[in-house]
């Protein structure tokens, strides 16, 4: 028997969640934890957006992320989340409160304006109640401290990041440490979000200190040993997700699942059904370690998504 609407939407939000709640927690914040199996590199910046969605209907989620970007500016490219905000989204109201070098902004600003509002409000004018009452929240003293990340493969960005700073070229590090025979500069830029010239520029300045060799456009590693030895990453193996095309799926579908539901649309529908296989689409190609088995996070997504037909 298949679905109803609303169990879906139900279902699919606690199943994005779950995976949302299980990275801040190997991140250090505070929370319960959901489905994990500690090999999938978790993208913060992926992560944080993701999280803005579901921060208005999730307080203590909502508090832990405050908390983390307070307690953890060197690990968050905020050059990576303004790309993202420069979209029409109503996330894009809620970071610039957080954000203090944003804070300036009106947050009626049409620049970036979207009529869309963050599962589990209704409208616009929601989300900016949402975003006025957090001024006292961020202003107030620090009461969840924020725990040390995991030293699992899921923090290994951010033990690059400790390592060579946010320089792109940890990007291209810890994809070519996941990917054990090489891989294509042009899917480093898809996963970082990078432009393809500032990928290669930096992957052909390692090409002349001869950390990597570079091959019609495909990278390796020469001593990759020795980088594992840095990162204190030994026998796991890290698994690159593109988080950014899979939670971005997945929140257009919950957007699209809401707005049916109150307007009390058939389940079949056709833009419904349209978002559902896009999103399946987007899990199924979101795995990009060659040759690695499916991560849990992505295999829940996959059954709510197939329970669904």
């Amino acid at each position: 028997m298949k679905t109803s609407l609303t169990t879906f939407e139900r279902k699919l939000r606690r199943a994005v969640l779950d995976v949302v709640y299980a990275q801040w927690q190997a991140l250090g914040v505070p929370l319960s934890s959901g489905v994990s199996d500690h090999n999938e590199v978790i993208d913060p910046e992926a992560l944080l957006w993701c999280s803005l969605e579901f921060v208005p209907t999730e307080p203590r989620l909502g508090e832990g992320v405050f908390e983390w970007v307070r307690a953890s500016p060197d690990y968050l490219i905020r050059q990576r989340v303004n790309r993202l905000a420069l979209a029409p989204d109503p996330r894009s109201c809620i970071w610039c409160v957080i954000d203090h070098a944003k804070q300036s902004r009106s947050l009626d600003d049409p620049k970036g304006r979207s009529d869309d509002a963050c599962h589990g409000l209704s409208s616009r004018q929601e989300v900016l109640a949402y975003c006025r009452s957090l001024k006292p929240l961020l202003e107030r003293p620090s009461s969840r401290p924020i725990g040390q990340p995991s030293e699992t493969a899921e923090t290994l960005l951010l033990r690059a990041r400790d390592l060579l700073g946010n320089d792109v070229r940890h990007f291209v590090l810890v994809y070519l440490l996941s990917n054990r025979h090489g891989g294509k500069i042009r899917t480093i830029q898809k996963w970082s979000g990078y432009s393809y010239r500032s990928i290669s520029d930096a992957a052909t300045r390692w090409e002349r200190a001869k950390v990597v060799s570079i091959d019609h456009g495909y990278c390796r590693l020469a001593d990759p040993v020795a980088w594992h030895s840095l990162l204190k990453h030994e026998s796991e193996r890290a698994v690159i997700v593109d988080w950014i095309g899979a939670f971005g799926a997945c929140v257009r579908l919950l957007r699209a699942l809401a707005k049916a539901g109150r307007k009390k649309l058939a389940t079949e529908g056709s833009v419904v059904s349209a978002l559902v296989m896009d999103t399946t689409q987007a899990i199924a190609s979101a795995l990009l370690t060659d040759g690695a088995p499916i991560p849990q996070s992505l295999a829940q997504l996959q059954r709510v998504l197939l329970d669904k037909k």
